[in-house]
């Protein structure tokens, strides 16, 4: 589960942060409120190939960064997965950060 997403200099994002609830999370908006452009932060994120232009006019670098909570059915599967990648895993934890 997503429980926090934090953008900078993203697109038309400055600066946004986002802590989820557990259960049920709605995003909405008019048209041009952000919703896509948070959701392409989430697949630059999750290592999709990304055009420069998201980089914010004037600004030389962006980040994204999020917190997961693993649930237990996975634990095992996203440790496997993390450490055949070669990325260490604290397996004390039930949250992912990346950034």
């Amino acid at each position: 589960m997503l429980n926090y997403l934090q953008i900078d200099n993203y697109a038309l994002i400055e600066h946004s942060e986002v802590e989820f609830s557990p259960g049920f999370n709605v995003i909405t908006g008019e048209s041009g409120a952000g919703k896509s452009i948070m959701l392409g932060a989430l697949a630059f994120l999750s290592g999709e190939r990304t055009p420069a232009t998201v980089l914010r006019s004037g600004s030389s670098r962006c980040s994204v960064s999020a917190i997961f909570t693993i649930p237990p059915t996975l634990r095992e599967g996203v440790r496997q997965l993390l450490e055949d990648s070669g990325i260490e895993y604290n397996s004390e934890t039930d949250e992912l950060a990346l950034r």
